[in-house]
């Protein structure tokens, strides 16, 4: 039982490590409050989605080195690019209307 939950926190910390030094992450390319979606900028100084918990979002800010959290509330859609930036997810709340698509093809 305690192996599980060391090799998970374990897991956690690799995949943040990875997160913030750039070695793998999703990036966000959709409006963000307080933060607007350039195209032309170069995907390594985009926000790089992090996770959920709870009622909240968190995304990290390689410019400022921090980390940003978003209330579920107000999020709409959190639109990402995964791996190579060839696939694209949006990720809606769970609070979204019925109708709010929760990826794209």
């Amino acid at each position: 039982m305690y192996y599980r939950r060391f090799r998970g926190v374990i897991q956690t910390f690799l995949r943040a490590n990875d997160i913030i030094t750039g070695m793998s992450y999703s990036y966000v390319i959709s409006e963000v409050q307080g933060y607007a979606y350039k195209p032309d900028t170069q995907r390594d100084v985009r926000l790089r989605y992090v996770g959920k918990a709870g009622e909240q979002y968190f995304l990290y800010s390689p410019e400022a080195r921090s980390v940003l959290v978003l209330p579920i509330a107000e999020v709409k859609v959190i639109e990402l690019k995964i791996g190579d930036g060839k696939e694209s997810t949006a990720i809606a709340p769970i609070n979204a209307p019925a109708n709010m698509p929760s990826s794209n093809p």
